[in-house]
């Protein structure tokens, strides 16, 4: 049984190393059609070899023997039929068959002539079959055409040999080399209808799975949306009512430094449930398709200014900020509806992540048509293993429990940059810091 199972594994070896197709070729569908055609030519070869040379070899090894035409002919078959296996290895399967096929025509019509002799019935065989096998490798109008040729091949036989009744052309040897060839133009007629077809209903497949995993994924996030907002409403709301009432049952014994306090706490927390709300916004707006770009000149310089002041006063007081603005110009045509949650949401993830009095960096400039915004901060950084799911909708890396957030952020992000038909990357380390990278296209007022 051993010896057995290592013949088999031999044999595969062998099969493998003369059909296998070249290193450069990775479509499935080529290396299918390459090993099919170059074991389909290689059998063949052993086919004629087994049942055409090796009879006949003691005479032909004999020291009377005599070499005829015909017998070149077959030793011509199978060098052709091992040619073009190696050969269609390369890729060229279509024009190896195509040879194939043609020379196999050819032969099929020269035989048939009746003055070739007794060879007719005897090697027109070795032409039928792989004139078929080599067109299914073709072009179906290819086919078509041999089929024509074939039929004219007939009535020109038959129009020059006189002496031969027509119909015994008609039932000869070529008339059921014309009704195999017919037949099998007409089976891969309906073979490849079939595939296009299966190939068809593939695609409605995928695209139905592809729709039903979007909607499945929709769901998801409506589910996760709707439990996230009611989680992150709560906190800011709880500390809005909380300084409101100490100002409203406390507020002719607070100092007035702690009355203002209270106040740009209920500011800040306003601030942000607005933010939060105009993000969920603005991801049901871009999930739905319809958001048009609409680039207007804003003035840049001051939208940065001002927001980098916003953290400097209210949002985050205790970190070194530093804005590095190096456009020419402080009126750019931009759409500011994607612009500002980028550079926002950005800016916001630095803040929340990074520690108190740490540097973060805002730099803003232009480089041919390119808008590029950077921010960078020296804070806890992302790690290598959440790295590659940090664009996924409410993923929340394992050092987010550090800060407070919906997970939105930075899918928010990708899908301005892509909706804006912009890149952004990002290099992080863990314990360093991270910056992020965006490249916006500008264009004219």
């Amino acid at each position: 049984m051993a010896a057995s199972s290592q013949w088999v594994q031999s044999l595969r070896t062998v099969f493998q190393s003369v059909t296998e197709p070249h290193p450069s070729i990775k479509s499935p569908t080529e290396v299918y059609s390459i090993r099919l055609f170059a074991a389909l030519m290689l059998a063949l070869a052993m086919l004629i070899i087994i049942f055409a040379v090796l009879p006949f070899l003691p005479s032909y090894l004999s020291p009377n023997s005599e070499w005829f035409s015909a017998d070149m002919m077959v030793l011509g078959v199978v060098g052709l039929l091992i040619a073009a296996s190696q050969c269609a290895r390369r890729g060229h399967v279509q024009l190896m068959a195509g040879i194939v096929s043609g020379a196999f025509l050819t032969a099929v019509l020269v035989f048939a002539y009746p003055d070739i002799g007794l060879w007719e019935l005897n090697y027109i065989n070795f032409a039928i079959l792989p004139l078929m096998l080599a067109s299914m490798f073709v072009p179906l109008a290819y086919s078509g055409l041999l089929l024509l040729l074939l039929t004219i091949g007939a009535g020109v036989l038959a129009y020059v040999t006189p002496d031969v009744a027509f119909i015994d052309i008609a039932t000869g040897s070529l008339a059921f080399v014309m009704l195999t060839f017919a037949l099998q133009v007409v089976a891969v007629l309906h073979f490849r209808r079939l595939a296009a077809e299966k190939s068809a209903q593939d695609v409605e497949t995928e695209r139905l799975k592809l729709a039903l995993d979007k909607e499945r994924e929709l769901g998801y996030i409506k589910d996760h949306l709707m439990a996230t907002i009611s989680h992150e409403f709560k906190t800011p709301l709880a500390a809005i009512y909380t300084a409101s009432e100490m100002i409203e049952n406390y507020n002719d014994r607070l100092p007035a430094e702690r009355r203002m306090e209270l106040l740009h706490r209920i500011q800040s927390q306003v601030n942000g449930l607005s933010d939060l709300v105009s993000e969920v916004a603005l991801m049901r707006r871009m999930q739905g398709g319809t958001f048009p770009l609409e680039r207007q000149m804003h003035n840049l310089r001051a939208f940065c200014e001002e927001l980098v002041r916003d953290y400097e006063t209210f949002n985050a007081p205790d970190h070194d900020y530093t804005l590095n603005y190096t456009l020419s110009d402080d009126e750019v045509c931009v759409d500011m509806r994607l612009l500002r949650p980028i550079v926002g949401n950005l800016l916001s993830n630095a803040v929340k992540y990074s520690r108190g009095g740490s540097p973060i960096r805002l730099e803003m400039s232009r480089v041919d048509h390119w808008l590029l915004v950077t921010v960078e901060d020296q804070g806890v950084g992302i790690k290598l293993t959440d790295q590659t799911r940090i664009f996924e909708p409410f993923f929340r890396g394992e050092n987010a429990p550090l800060a407070t957030g919906t997970g939105l952020g930075l899918k928010i992000v990708q899908d301005c940059v892509a909706l804006y038909g912009g890149e952004i990357n990002f290099t992080s380390q863990e314990g360093i810091g991270t910056r992020f990278a965006v490249r916006l296209p500008l264009s004219a007022a």
